[in-house]
């Protein structure tokens, strides 16, 4: 799952330069990313939305209960989402990338409900 928060972050991060194009807006991106992890951390089902899940190697607690199948699932739907954000910002092709993002959107809720558990 580490490559797919990768990919998503530096899409994110490609949105977020293209669409808030002031100094430091990707920094305001990334704190709101922090802060969305922090609130949903011991929230117990909450914490599958945020954009990692947690295993015996980095927490003492069992795995949690859900599927890991979809919550990378759940990850490259946010990934993609991304992508479709940074290039909505050209309007040559934005009918069509509307109509992806809108596709996206659904699948990319399929799959957050699908892992939990």
């Amino acid at each position: 799952m580490i490559p797919l928060c990768t990919l998503g972050g530096g899409l994110l991060g490609v949105a977020a330069a293209g669409w808030l194009p002031w100094r430091g807006a990707p920094l305001i991106v990334l704190f709101g990313l922090i802060a969305w992890v922090v609130a949903v951390f011991d929230r117990g089902d909450l914490r599958w939305t945020a954009p990692w899940s947690m295993t015996p190697e980095f927490a003492d607690e069992l795995l949690l209960p859900g599927s890991h199948l979809w919550h990378a699932v759940y990850l490259l739907g946010l990934g993609l989402l991304a992508a479709v954000a940074a290039l909505l910002r050209y309007p040559s092709y934005r009918r069509p990338l509307l109509a992806l993002g809108g596709a996206l959107w659904i699948g990319t809720l399929a799959a957050c409900w699908a892992q939990l558990p």
